[in-house]
């Protein structure tokens, strides 16, 4: 078989037209279609939008940088980046992002490496939780994720986690020192008239299709 002929210069332009990003703005609402504007005519350069992300959604005072590629993904509906989330995250008061640098081990190879360390920094986060927030947690050990939802009031844990490894869990260990301290130091009259709990109520989730469908009901 012969080689495929070079397409012209035509052809080329045509291909690098079909291949440039665009929305339709029939099926915009009044919010998504100026930002999608923005967008097209400001951000395809590399201009980006910085928000300022205060210290009670992630852990820590920092920006978060939207890109073009950030603003398509989210118009088009489709995987959104972690800057997205945190923006959306610092207008809803319900949720808080734990940021993962927060709470992960450095050595990952290390079971329970600098556990007090990380228990100190969550409950530091944690300390001034008004009743009704939920906390995202990343956790990172290794080359595998996992994520827990937290409601300290309630002293309850979401542990997602499909692939779980016993061995190489600190997640859990980290979660009852966290929230042990929490109580007996932020959330001193939780309730009245009972007993700290030396463990919080845990519960794992294993099912992908679980996994997925209760971070969207969060």
């Amino acid at each position: 078989m012969g080689k495929k002929p070079i397409n012209s210069q035509t052809e080329v332009q045509q291909d690098a037209k079909q291949q440039t990003p665009s929305f339709d703005f029939k099926k915009m609402n009044m919010e998504m279609g100026p930002l999608a504007y923005y967008a097209l005519s400001s951000m395809r350069e590399g201009n980006q939008i910085e928000v300022p992300i205060p210290c009670t959604v992630s852990g820590a005072d920092m920006p978060a940088f939207l890109n073009f590629d950030d603003i398509y993904e989210f118009i088009t509906f489709q995987d959104i980046s972690v800057n997205c989330i945190l923006v959306y995250l610092r207008r809803d008061e319900k949720l808080a992002f734990v940021s993962p640098t927060l709470i992960s081990p450095v050595k990952t190879d290390t079971p329970d490496a600098g556990l007090k360390e990380r228990a100190d920094a969550l409950v530091a986060f944690l300390r001034n939780a008004p009743k009704g927030r939920i906390y995202l947690v990343l956790h990172n050990r290794g080359r595998h994720w996992v994520l827990g939802v937290i409601d300290p009031w309630e002293d309850l844990v979401l542990y997602f986690d499909p692939f779980r490894d016993k061995k190489r869990d600190d997640f859990t260990n980290l979660m009852n020192m966290a929230l042990m301290d929490w109580k007996l130091i932020a959330g001193e009259g939780i309730k009245k008239n009972e007993t700290i709990k030396q463990k919080s109520r845990i519960v794992f989730v294993l099912s992908k299709k679980v996994v997925l469908n209760v971070v969207f009901l969060f």
